[in-house]
């Protein structure tokens, strides 16, 4: 069997097997692709499951060139946020992981989207179509905070 030398700080050269070096590898890749795998496509345990809905609000997002998006109420057709490029970075990035689900199964982008707001600022974004569920709170407050003013506080 083929060996990759490694150099260990006491003087003396390790010895691992490629084939070793290779099932690591490839178990860190897998792993790394199914906890990406689980966070856009929700593969994995929802932690707000069962918690109760303290309010939300039905929404339609449009991307424009140049960054742009418009945020409507589906009902009224009444404009609640127009983001510009500087400020919807976050929110295109969480439309396309949407879009993608949607293309799969051949749902318009002009469907409206849930979000959902629970205890402890806490936000979820549903794509009402699909029922795919994103929970926003996990890529930090920051990143929340675009979505905070869109959803009532109560």
């Amino acid at each position: 069997m083929p060996h990759a030398p490694m150099h260990n700080p006491h003087g003396h050269d390790m010895v691992i097997s490629r084939t070793a070096l290779t099932i690591a590898v490839s178990m860190a890749a897998f792993a790394l692709v199914v906890a990406t795998a689980s966070v856009f496509f929700g593969l994995k345990t929802d932690v707000l499951k069962g918690t109760p809905v303290i309010a939300e609000r039905v929404l339609t997002f449009e991307e424009f060139p140049g960054g742009v998006v418009r945020i409507q109420d589906p009902e009224t057709q009444a404009n609640v946020a127009l983001l510009e490029e500087d400020e919807s970075g976050f929110v295109r990035n969480v439309l396309r992981g949407f879009a993608y689900q949607r293309r799969l199964q051949n749902v318009p982008a002009t469907e409206p989207y849930r979000l959902e707001r629970y205890d402890h600022r806490r936000i979820a974004m549903v794509d009402v179509a699909t029922g795919v569920r994103y929970n926003l709170y996990g890529h930090g407050q920051r990143n929340m905070a675009a979505f905070q003013p869109l959803v009532p506080t109560e």
